[in-house]
């Protein structure tokens, strides 16, 4: 959530915007924390 977070906040306040690159990173870090928070774990 860091990544996106700080993105839009550079975004927002700064005035840059992100490109290409950066939204396709930031997805990449979302699709890791959706990976390790839906693993399943033995009981």
């Amino acid at each position: 959530m860091f990544v996106v977070l700080s993105l839009l906040w550079s975004w927002g306040v700064d005035g840059i915007a992100p490109d290409q690159y950066d939204a396709v990173g930031a997805l990449l870090c979302l699709l890791g924390i959706a990976f390790i928070m839906y693993a399943p774990r033995p009981n």
